[in-house]
């Protein structure tokens, strides 16, 4: 029995060590760039939240755990491309085994910013805020994706395999054409008034639920 007890002690004093060795050698960081210098953004995780809301500013900003430090997150400006990656995975003490990795990339973007904006994940939640859908495509394998007060002026294609979406609009849309699939329809979210529009709005999810609110 004091066997078992000093083995349990032993594996939660090196949990311990290992959740504050993570907090001492993280921090979060974070860098702008002009509305003007970008001509589209990329956005590519495995597990990592995403996070996209609207900002008062000119700018687009970027907020990540080491951003552009050692293994942590990247994000680059090349051509008028500008492409954040999730960090490296952190290494562990158990010979293999680790904690999920719950680290998030936020991203700001201008009121009236209307380029192309790509977000490919495997795992990760993607919540987009506030924002225009205007050229979005945000394609996730498990992940949930959160479209909440969002507007819908021009064409946007929303995937995840396995993962729920739900939808909310900041206005009701008066030019959209709402083209959906999935393995279930919250009874909130009727769409099918969206049937006809010049502008498409795709939103698939094919083993998960559409919810609109």
């Amino acid at each position: 029995m004091k066997k078992t007890i000093l083995v349990i002690s032993v594996a939660l004093m090196i949990a311990a060590g290992v959740f504050a060795w993570n907090q001492v050698s993280s921090s979060e960081e974070k860098q702008d760039y002009s509305l003007e210098e970008v001509e589209s953004i990329v956005v590519n995780t495995d597990e990592w939240d995403v996070n996209i809301r609207q900002n008062n500013s000119r700018q687009i900003k970027i907020s990540a755990e080491n951003l552009n430090h050692g293994d942590g997150a990247k994000a680059k400006l090349i051509d008028g491309v500008l492409t954040i990656e999730q960090g490296e995975a952190k290494s562990d003490l158990f010979g293999g085994f680790s904690f999920k990795d719950n680290s998030k990339l936020e991203i700001e973007l201008p009121a009236d910013y209307a380029k192309k904006t790509q977000v490919n994940t495997e795992s990760g939640d993607v919540t987009l805020n506030e924002v225009k859908l205007d050229n979005f495509s945000v394609k996730s394998i498990t992940g949930d994706i959160y479209l909440n007060q969002v507007t819908a002026n021009k064409s946007a294609k929303i995937q995840t395999t396995k993962g729920d979406i739900d939808l909310s609009f900041e206005t009701e849309p008066t030019n959209l054409h709402i083209n959906t699939s999935a393995k279930a329809i919250d009874s909130e979210s009727a769409t099918s008034e969206y049937g006809k529009g010049e502008h498409r709005l795709d939103l698939a999810c094919p083993q998960g639920t559409l919810s609109r609110y």
